[in-house]
């Protein structure tokens, strides 16, 4: 088993969970996107070096992930979610999936929508758009690799 923990530092009160990441799709699924940098390059060495496709079912796997609140006035730390993670994606991968399964349209159309990252393609390459800011075909701005 393994078990990551993420502050999730943009939530203060040790009781709610105030942001959109981890973004709750229904009762059974969570969809979490990491922002920490370590988090997702440790995540790409352990499961995506080897995949061909971006993806990796990993739901047979004991791993999970405990959410705790950002620092506060209180000083208290307390967890706010948990979630056991079925599948790590790249963010082009997560893309595609989420902008084609009925079940993430409601996330998908939010202007701070967690998935903030629209793949375009340019001579074979893939580049990563910053799509949180304007609608996502106004945007240019190239972030990615």
């Amino acid at each position: 088993m393994k078990v990551f923990v993420y502050v999730v530092a943009a939530s203060k009160d040790p009781n709610n969970v105030e942001c959109v990441v981890p973004f709750e799709v229904n009762d059974d699924l969570i969809f979490f996107e990491p922002c920490k940098k370590r988090l997702r390059e440790n995540f790409y060495e352990w499961y995506l070096k080897s995949s061909p496709n971006g993806e990796k079912d990993v739901s047979s796997e004991d791993l999970y992930v405990i959410g705790l609140n950002g620092s506060n006035l209180r000083k208290e730390r307390k967890i706010i979610w948990v979630g056991k993670i079925l599948k790590i994606l790249t963010f082009e991968k997560a893309y595609h999936i989420c902008s084609s399964d009925k079940r993430f349209k409601d996330m998908m159309q939010r202007q701070d929508s967690p998935l903030h990252l629209e793949p375009i393609y340019d001579s074979g390459k893939t580049f990563l758009l910053n799509i949180n800011c304007a609608p996502r075909s106004m945007k240019r701005t190239v972030n990615g690799f």
